[in-house]
């Protein structure tokens, strides 16, 4: 089969995997595909280029990693709580208390707007094209008032950065494009991108108009063929057996 015009032979799982691929089925085989972040990261952002000149790797490397654990136990702990979970005392003293802010946000989001997950089966969702070769997972694909106050359903993508960005917006696009396809015949209203934040608790929602997450995934497709171009050697080594 072609992936990115790679030819790629469907093979069983293997016993090790590497962290930056996802396995999908193909039919009862599958194939090892790369995920859809690190192929943003073929963009750079000049400000972090320009951080990590002040700070030095070193520091700058400390302070990205406190973030993204940061960042993934603020995931997890909101996931929990979307699949009817109560945070008990216990758990609440061993959260950090940068997590505990973006947890806070999720919950006053929450409340103000209503905000459930679609079912269990769409909170941390894996989603892919094997077709234009690339796979992530999906943080929800919930159901909320925000913004109109009148309920829909939307993609959401938890961010406990500082600010919003617009390759955030790409993401969700690339997102939105993949469960299409897993998903065939799914109605989604639109989007949003939910910056949870770690310092003030406060939540700062973004709402993404459907017509937004199909241009992001206009320019995440370009992206690709950007990313494949420099890396299809490596995808092609993966899906040896």
């Amino acid at each position: 089969m072609k992936i990115q015009g790679l030819e790629i032979t469907p093979q069983p799982r293997k016993s090790e995997e590497s962290e930056n691929y996802y396995f999908v089925p193909v039919g009862s085989l599958g194939v090892y595909l790369p995920r859809c972040t690190e192929i943003l990261g073929t963009v750079g952002n000049d400000w972090l280029a320009k951080w990590y000149g002040r700070v030095g790797i070193d520091e700058a490397e400390r302070v990205s990693g406190e973030a993204m654990a940061i960042g993934s136990e603020v995931h997890y702990w909101v996931e929990q709580i979307l699949k009817g979970h109560i945070i008990t005392p216990d758990e609440w003293a061993g959260i950090v208390e940068p997590a505990k802010n973006g947890i806070r946000a999720f919950v006053r989001f929450q409340k103000e707007w209503g905000c459930k997950a679609y079912s269990d089966e769409f909170v941390e969702k894996t989603v892919y094209s094997v077709e234009d070769g690339y796979a992530g997972t999906l943080d929800m694909v919930g159901i909320t008032g925000f913004p109109t106050g009148k309920s829909s359903t939307i993609l959401v993508d938890w961010k406990t950065s500082k600010q919003h960005d617009q390759k955030h917006v790409v993401q969700l696009g690339a997102y939105h494009h993949a469960l299409l396809k897993c998903n065939p015949g799914m109605k989604v209203n639109g989007g949003m991108i939910g910056r949870l934040d770690k310092l003030t608790g406060i939540p700062d929602m973004r709402y993404i108009t459907l017509k937004e997450l199909r241009a992001g995934w206009e320019c995440y497709k370009h992206i690709l063929k950007v990313w494949y171009y420099f890396n299809g050697d490596r995808v092609a080594k993966e899906n040896m057996s």
